[in-house]
């Protein structure tokens, strides 16, 4: 668990620098693209079956799987558009 915590920090510090305005790598408009990224309803909707399967114990080894992928994807995800929607603050209003 440790290893895949100093690897998650690692990890997380390379995403950063994708957002940094001294290496543009990222767009206006890309970063606007990352930050409106939505599930599907269908998405949302197996996920929430998926949740509760977790909480009351009944999910199979097999969702169980792709639960926790979700929930790391989803992690990853949030983290992105906060630097995304942050990086667009840093910008501020451009005419």
């Amino acid at each position: 668990l440790a290893w895949q915590n100093s690897l998650m920090t690692a990890s997380l510090a390379k995403i950063g620098r994708l957002f940094d305005p001294s290496f543009p790598f990222i767009t206006k408009d890309g970063a606007q693209m990352i930050a409106d990224i939505r599930a599907e309803p269908d998405e949302v909707e197996k996920m929430d079956a998926l949740a509760e399967k977790a909480s009351l114990g009944t999910i199979s080894p097999q969702e169980k799987k792709e639960y926790d992928a979700w929930v790391r994807e989803g992690m990853l995800l949030s983290i992105l558009q906060a630097k995304a929607r942050l990086f667009l603050k840093r910008l501020g209003p451009q005419i």
